[in-house]
């Protein structure tokens, strides 16, 4: 097992040194542009600190992996990223230096992949290095690297399908792309899609990719049943729904600012006219018949993969990839959700731009090659969303919406989640009052109702219901209608008047906090009716929430499916512009 990972290190750092060697002039520049940009774009998102809490409650309170002491509900969308953030966050570093390293590291890895996937992919000679330069200068892809989310190991996944489509012979890329489900749940499609198209072209199955799936995916389910009593975590009850309009919206503006469709269509466009001109040559008189027989001759499962073959594989999983943010009606912030497939487009781009300059002139190769690689980076790089008021890289930009949908810039100019130099000195403070917590601290006698993730966060010792339905796996069941992407207003009220019920019970020495306390308010004459008309479901989710632990009675819970009905009295949207 050590030899094997030895050897697979070894390897992985010798074609880090080949490519690092190879690399352009312009492609070192693009990696300056990217890192510089992504050190520019850092970021947090509101919701990176509901795995912090997560993620401290575990490491320094002893609480497990929740976000309220004693409530086992999964509210996390990524457990590979929240089992990354566990052994950084034992250094005792601070998020922001932990994340903003974390960043730079992945802004390079994507850049090392890329620059190594366009030298396998096109012919000897000057490079344009279209996916580089795209991918270096755009702001979502860069913007993503940080955001305290998942993002970078989404981005990152592209990297290791486009590395296992390359080399689908070594087991470490497909072993890796095997985590891609604990990356995000609905990776699990495009990585069927990868296992097929291995399949169809090597005409052997992807052992290990398959292998890893199901046994991470079968652990984490166990546990998953064992710890929360649940099939799925509670983010998917709480964005289970179908708004294939406002996915299409998403679409739309998360690919209209830097004009992604006609770089792609584009892109399609020149390799269709390489594999034409290479036709057209192949039938010339002065072919070699040896050349065309060996085009045209089956592949095996010792036959090199083609260039076609490898773009054609990260288009059709960049393509399973948006099913999910379609489905769903996408999220609240530009790109986000399109993280794969933008990133698996950009680098299905690699080598197409060299190969059709390589049917001209070798002398105009030398100069158009590297120019048409630096337009296409300055064009990306003054590329950015539409309802901005001006560039991102300003850090002033007044963020508009569109149905719904606004940018991590407004999250980027806030005070309270802006890096600062005293982040180490509060985050120091905030360890040394973990360390002097009292009991009644650790069990979180106070009850609030909360929603703004960054000052939940700072409330440690206290029981939050989050308003959004994130936490709060009652109001997450709620058949409440979403007005924004993932953000339902008519839970507001509801997770008000649950946190009041609950903060009554904390003071009552007769009251149940944990099972029996919806029997016990249901039972007041005060108590808001759609407690008492959903009382089974409640009753039943309380079960799942508060869950001893016990195999057999998790295994039973964790097929229960109870709906918290909740009357829809709101108007008809209006119609959107």
């Amino acid at each position: 097992m050590h030899t094997t990972a030895h050897a697979a290190l070894t390897t992985l750092l010798t074609r880090a040194r080949a490519a690092l060697g190879v690399a352009t002039p312009l492609e070192w520049l693009l990696l300056v542009v990217g890192l510089g940009l992504t050190w520019r774009y850092f970021w947090f998102m509101d919701d990176a600190f509901i795995y912090f809490r997560y993620v401290d409650n575990l490491v320094f309170l002893g609480r497990g992996l929740v976000f309220n002491p004693g409530e086992y509900v999964e509210a996390y969308s990524s457990p590979l990223w929240t089992l990354l953030l566990v052994p950084l966050r034992a250094t005792t570093l601070d998020y922001y230096t932990l994340l903003r390293a974390l960043s730079l590291l992945t802004c390079g890895a994507f850049w090392l992949t890329a620059v190594h996937l366009n030298r396998r992919l096109c012919p000897p000679g000057p490079r344009a290095s279209l996916g580089v330069a795209l991918a270096m200068t755009h702001y979502g892809v860069l913007s993503y690297f940080s955001s305290g989310l998942e993002t970078p190991l989404v981005q990152l996944m592209a990297c290791v399908f486009a590395l296992a489509l390359l080399s689908p012979t070594r087991r470490l890329w497909q072993a890796l792309a095997g985590l891609a489900p604990l990356v995000r749940p609905e990776l699990a499609v495009p990585l069927m899609v990868l296992a097929g198209w291995l399949f169809i072209t090597r005409r052997r199955a992807p052992w290990w990719l398959i292998g890893v799936a199901i046994t991470t995916g079968a652990a984490w389910l166990g546990f998953r049943i064992y710890y929360y009593a649940d099939l799925f975590p509670n983010t998917y009850y709480l964005k289970d729904q179908t708004e294939l309009s406002q996915g299409l919206h998403y679409l739309v503006y998360s690919t209209k600012s830097h004009h992604l469709l006609g770089v792609l269509a584009l892109g399609l466009l020149a390799a269709f006219v390489h594999w034409l001109l290479v036709r057209r040559r192949a039938r010339s008189p002065g072919s070699s018949a040896d050349a065309i027989a060996k085009k045209d001759a089956p592949l095996t499962r010792s036959t090199p993969p083609t260039g076609r073959g490898v773009r054609l594989g990260l288009l059709l999983c960049a393509l399973a990839a948006t099913a999910y943010p379609i489905k769903v009606g996408g999220d609240m912030v530009y790109y986000r959700f399109l993280a794969f497939p933008v990133c698996a487009g950009f680098l299905a781009l690699s080598g197409v731009l060299e190969q059709l300059l390589s049917h001209g002139n070798v002398r105009l190769r030398r100069w158009l090659s590297p120019a048409l690689g630096l337009t296409a980076a300055g064009l990306s790089l003054l590329g950015y969303p539409e309802k901005l008021s001006a560039h991102p890289a300003t850090l002033t930009a007044r963020v508009g919406h569109y149905h719904g949908i606004g940018d991590g810039a407004w999250h980027r100019q806030l005070e309270e989640l802006a890096p600062s130099r005293d982040r180490a000195r509060f985050d120091r403070e905030r360890r040394a009052s973990y360390r002097a917590a009292t009991p009644e601290q650790l069990r979180g006698l106070r009850v609030e109702a909360g929603g703004w993730c960054a000052a939940d966060y700072r409330k440690w010792d206290r029981v939050i219901v989050h308003e959004w339905g994130l936490t709060e796996p009652a109001l997450a069941r709620a058949t409440v209608r979403a007005d924004r992407p993932g953000h339902k207003l008519g839970l507001k009220p509801l997770a008000r008047q649950l946190a009041l019920l609950k903060r009554r019970a904390a003071l009552d020495p007769r009251a149940p906090r944990d099972i029996g306390f919806y029997r016990h308010v249901a039972a007041q004459s005060d108590t808001p009716r759609w407690i008492r008309d959903n009382l089974p479901a409640l009753e039943v989710i309380e079960q799942k929430t508060y869950n001893r632990h016990v195999l057999s009675e998790n295994l039973r819970l964790a097929f229960a499916r109870p709906i918290v009905h909740i009357p829809d009295r709101q108007p008809p949207r209006p119609a959107k512009r």
